[in-house]
């Protein structure tokens, strides 16, 4: 049972109760399994009264006779639960705390986002909202650095001319804009309803064709679904009466041509 591996890893090492238990859902566990909610409740007790950094079998049944009167049978209920509780052999530590820190991380953002409210409406201060945050464990991100320009002019002309770009379907646009290379970057702005994302839709399946690698569309407009029909169509210049009077081979067509 996960909420006895849990105990486990509380009574055998105090940073992980000191770093998880108020993210473990006690009223839940409460609801379904009383003796362990009072092993949750008994191990808190124990760990704010005493400095020690594990709890052995003596000491948790010393604390638990002090909170609760036992009936004979409870006792020998409560030292099998002991025994499996206190048992070392465990084998899934490791889910066992991927678990837990997927909790605590849920519950921080909750915890965040409704302190986030209550800065904008200044019940609290921005500070606490900061605090809060960083009680997340941020892994360190290695910045990726460019390398200086190689002012080589044979190095130049590779790179920029020698070296294939993603061309464009319009001719205009290889005129005035040349091919696309790694470190280009653009917006296209039009009205709504005016072609942007039939344009889009054949230009990239265009250069789909040219490069061995993906491309990635990010819609908040239009269903991806819908998109994804408008690049079939620009890729096989078809409308969609023609795309759906021959699905098998139009999808054949389309995946020959893309590469999948």
């Amino acid at each position: 049972m996960v909420e006895e591996l849990i105990l486990n890893l509380f009574c055998n090492d105090r940073n992980y109760f000191t770093k998880y238990y108020k993210y473990v859902n006690i009223n839940y566990i409460k609801i379904n399994y009383v003796n362990l909610y009072k092993m949750f409740l008994i191990v808190n007790s124990y760990y704010n009264k005493n400095s020690n950094e594990s709890i052995s079998k003596v000491n948790l049944l010393l604390e638990y006779n002090t909170n609760y009167l036992l009936q004979d049978s409870e006792r020998v209920e409560l030292s099998d639960l002991l025994d499996r509780i206190l048992t070392d052999d465990i084998d899934n530590v490791t889910a066992i705390t991927s678990l837990l820190e997927e909790h605590r991380r849920r519950a921080l953002a909750g915890d965040i986002a409704r302190l986030a409210l209550d800065v904008e409406e200044g019940s609290a201060k921005i500070d606490d909202l900061i605090n809060k945050f960083s009680e997340f464990e941020h892994q360190e991100v290695e910045a990726d650095v460019p390398e200086a320009v190689n002012m080589e002019l044979s190095d130049l002309y590779q790179a920029q001319i020698g070296t294939p770009g993603l061309r464009w379907r319009l001719k205009w646009l290889n005129q005035s804009l040349g091919s696309l290379r790694k470190g280009d970057f653009g917006f296209i702005f039009a009205r709504p309803e005016t072609g942007k994302t039939t344009f889009l839709a054949s230009e990239i399946t265009h250069m789909i064709q040219h490069t061995e690698g993906d491309i990635i569309w990010f819609n908040n407009e239009e269903q991806g679904k819908k998109v994804a029909i408008r690049c079939y169509q620009a890729l096989l210049n078809v409308n969609s009466q023609q795309l759906f009077d021959n699905i098998d081979d139009n999808s054949k067509k389309y995946k020959e041509m893309t590469g999948g």
